[in-house]
């Protein structure tokens, strides 16, 4: 059975928090991690293997972010 996760989204309150985050994502050199931007400046959608995905998460939070349940759902900053 796979360790991998679906994508999942997160957003950020500005870009640079978003640039900031997917810069230290894709250089922690830990394999199976995914992140790609979405088109609206503060948005990305991530996926990582089930041992890496809380740790991820928290750090998009000590970026300022929120990852977004499974359902659109607008989230303020």
């Amino acid at each position: 059975m796979s360790d991998m996760r679906q994508w999942r989204r997160a957003r950020f309150c500005t870009a640079e928090e978003r640039s900031e985050f997917i810069d230290r994502a894709t250089n922690l050199g830990l394999n199976g991690i995914e992140v790609e931007s979405l088109d609206d400046d503060v948005g990305i959608r991530f996926k990582a293997p089930a041992r890496f995905e809380i740790g991820l998460a928290e750090m998009i939070g000590a970026h300022g972010g929120k990852v977004m349940p499974s359902f659109n759902h607008e989230v303020a900053c």
